[in-house]
């Protein structure tokens, strides 16, 4: 059946039946959308655990305490 036969088959329907027939199609899109929805907060919770994995720091000494000036180190770059 083609989309032409599909449409004119639907025009010769009454009203009340073409409301019905809708309403069946919105409730299979938001059943779809849900099951959608709740794969993609799933992948979420996924991605934030991994992104949580605890890590350690290993502390260090270089001999004396250093000090950082950005501006100087960044001098010789031009930024």
């Amino acid at each position: 059946m083609s989309k032409k036969e599909f449409f004119l088959r639907i025009e010769k329907l009454s009203l009340s039946e073409r409301i019905a027939l809708m309403e069946q199609i919105l409730k299979s899109i938001r059943s779809e959308l849900k099951s959608v929805k709740h794969r993609n907060m799933r992948r979420k919770k996924d991605d934030v655990h991994k992104r949580r994995q605890s890590f350690e720091i290993e502390p260090f000494d270089l001999g004396e305490e250093v000090i950082v000036d950005r501006d100087e180190m960044y001098s010789d770059r031009g930024i």
